[in-house]
């Protein structure tokens, strides 16, 4: 495997993404490179690695490629049984980059959705 560091989802990483379909990318990176990361992760996915080599082979392979500016660069994968997976870059103005990925499980699309104020008021208090 890739020499990256995971804590946490040891199990829930070493899942095979094989089966699931993929159903929504969101990216903010430039075409040619959203397309490239996206090809690496489907040819770790094709090959059977798991999603904790997955993101490395996207990490190390496609995002040192972004621009040197500052700013969040990700490529997020969503897939049909509602498993994100999103792989990032954050670079700074002195050029170092940190990469970051998040595993969750999109909330579902569901009537009862909370509106704007209970949402803001619900941040505050994530906050402290």
């Amino acid at each position: 495997g890739w020499p990256c560091c995971f804590k946490g989802y040891e199990n829930f990483v070493a899942t095979k993404l094989k089966d699931e379909v993929l159903k929504e990318i969101t990216s903010n990176l430039e075409d040619d490179l959203k397309e490239e990361a996206l090809n690496a992760f489907k040819e770790a996915v094709a090959d059977g690695w798991s999603i904790k080599d997955c993101i490395c082979k996207v990490q190390i392979e496609v995002l040192p490629k972004v621009p040197n500016e500052r700013n969040k660069f990700f490529i997020k994968f969503t897939y049909d049984n509602q498993l994100q997976i999103e792989i990032g870059v954050n670079k700074f103005k002195n050029g170092n980059a940190q990469f970051y990925h998040r595993i969750g499980v999109a909330p579902k699309e569901s009537p009862d959705v909370e509106n704007e104020e209970e949402k803001e008021e619900r941040e505050r208090k994530e906050k402290f």
